[in-house]
């Protein structure tokens, strides 16, 4: 099985374009699903270092997706990003197993700090 990089997750494809363009630019190996059964797949497919998931999403939402993924990847870093940062997001964010939650629009900057502390937190 395939291992690292950044699974990206979100419903809006102009953000998926946006993240693999920055991520590429970065030397980050980085793969995208439009939802939540998507990612599920991929997830089965390879181990990654960190899922970045939209909350909102059609069908299966990110809280959703992030508890599903915790299965399938236990040791995966996942973050969320959303609109609403209220403290029940957040607290229904961490008993999902999802580390941080970025308000949209976040600073993309922010996510590579993430990856990177993933990164070493698995490196030999």
């Amino acid at each position: 099985m395939e291992e690292g990089g950044v699974l990206v997750v979100d419903d809006d494809h102009y953000m998926l374009e946006l993240a693999t363009c920055f991520f590429e630019s970065k030397g980050i190996d980085v793969h995208c699903a439009a939802n939540g059964e998507e990612a599920l797949r991929k997830l089965r497919e390879r181990a990654f270092l960190l899922m970045l998931t939209d909350f909102n999403m059609p069908g299966m939402d990110g809280l959703e997706l992030a508890g599903k993924a915790r299965v399938i990847a236990p040791d995966m870093t996942v973050v969320m990003g959303t609109g609403d940062t209220s403290p029940e997001i957040a607290r229904l964010a961490a008993e999902a197993g999802i580390v941080r939650v970025f308000s949209k629009p976040f600073h993309i900057a922010k996510v590579l700090a993430m990856i990177r502390r993933a990164g070493k937190a698995v490196s030999p």
